[in-house]
């Protein structure tokens, strides 16, 4: 990756189908000699700033993946059922939001606030006195990792993630 430019490019997608487990996916060459399984995590790295072509280094990169992430089989959420007997699957209607990235710390303290807010607690509350009624809940929190991302506070990074498993959309 580090060899190719990508100025031209307002992104890097990459969109992947075949099969998946516990954070690797599986694939073959061509003539099926060549299979095996690739971490995850091995490919995203090839995708951070120190091994990214200069050219990428600031660009979204979306990794789209159609592959399962395990063995589980979603039953769905027993003993609720709505109209025409339909069963939710159990993670439906949640979203998750944190602070920080898996295994990360997220900091506490805004040079611009006196508080002792977090980073993402002091953006989350200014995006929500700002944007409120405009957006939904999701596009919200995405304004906040993109101003987490931005902040530096005595160089050390943030990065705050979300997962959105909601049905619908959730105006603020």
């Amino acid at each position: 990756m580090s060899e190719e430019d990508y100025e031209d490019y307002g992104m890097f997608l990459l969109f992947f189908s075949g099969h998946g487990c516990n954070g690797k996916i599986y694939g073959c060459g061509e003539d099926k000699s060549m299979c095996g399984t690739v971490d995850l995590n091995t490919i995203f790295g090839y995708f951070q700033p120190h091994e990214a072509h200069e050219s990428l280094k600031t660009k979204p990169k979306v990794f789209l993946l159609d592959c399962c992430r395990g063995k589980l089989s979603d039953d769905g959420s027993k003993g609720f059922h709505f109209e025409d007997n339909y069963m939710p699957p159990t993670h439906a209607d949640f979203l998750y939001a944190y602070a920080s990235a898996p295994l990360f710390q997220a900091y506490v303290g805004c040079k611009e606030k006196t508080d002792d807010l977090s980073v993402w607690t002091h953006f989350l509350n200014l995006a929500n006195d700002i944007k409120r009624g405009e957006h939904h809940l999701a596009d919200l929190l995405t304004f906040v990792q993109k101003d987490v991302l931005d902040y530096v506070p005595d160089d050390k990074k943030q990065s705050s993630n979300h997962v959105n498993y909601l049905r619908g959309f959730l105006d603020i």
